[in-house]
């Protein structure tokens, strides 16, 4: 079956590789492929926790992000990372205090098996991004605190937003190890459509003690 998959899934890329090449989208400066992006409208139903850089329709956007996504374009990772890291300064103002621990940034973990499948996480790598460009260190990078400790249905097959929420009950965890009681997390991920993702890692996190938990994707 993953055979299959795959075959279909490379005819495809080719396909969307002649249409739009990927190669333009590694060149292009972030400033350059902000500046083009289509701008997410903030929907009525997206909770306001969640900050959106751009619209999923926008068929730029959505190449670069397969690109992430499917393929873990590192050059790709870089340009989106940082139209990410630009978002989360402006949000970090008076979210740190001087003397207080640094803002934690967050990436959505995928299960175990689905990281052996890819070999990669999508999010990790847009972590990894915004490490090397802030080299002031106003944020700390965390991948091990939240985990994904259940295996749970694609949520791209689930379109009612309560059954999303339903299929994550209980998939992420704390690393107990971990301590950011007081802390203000800043989460990221790809890609939300009913923000059911976010909702769960937040909830995971508050209930672990941290004081504020503010999401940012690139599309919507």
């Amino acid at each position: 079956m993953n055979n299959v998959v795959d075959f279909w899934k490379q005819i495809f890329f080719r396909c969307i590789d002649f249409v739009l090449p990927a190669g333009d989208i590694e060149t292009m400066e972030p400033e350059v492929f902000a500046s083009r992006a289509t701008k997410s409208s903030h929907p009525e139903n997206q909770p306001a926790f969640i900050n959106t850089l751009f619209s999923y329709r926008d068929p730029m956007v959505r190449r670069a992000i397969w690109e992430l996504k499917y393929r873990g374009n590192k050059r790709i990772a870089s340009v989106l990372g940082t139209c990410l890291y630009k978002e989360m300064l402006k949000k970090r103002v008076g979210e740190s205090e001087s003397g207080q621990m640094s803002i934690v940034i967050i990436p959505i973990p995928s299960s175990r098996k689905r990281f052996r499948e890819k070999g990669f996480n999508q999010t990790y790598l847009l972590a990894d991004a915004v490490k090397k460009l802030d080299q002031e260190k106003i944020f700390s990078i965390n991948t091990s605190l939240l985990q994904k400790r259940k295996e749970t249905k694609t949520q791209v097959s689930i379109r009612n937003r309560q059954k999303r929420l339903e299929n994550l009950k209980g998939a992420f965890g704390i690393d107990e190890s971990e301590n950011i009681r007081g802390a203000t997390c800043f989460l990221i991920d790809d890609v939300t459509t009913t923000g059911a993702t976010l909702f769960e890692a937040r909830e995971t996190l508050l209930k672990a003690g941290a004081k504020k938990v503010l999401a940012f994707t690139l599309a919507h």
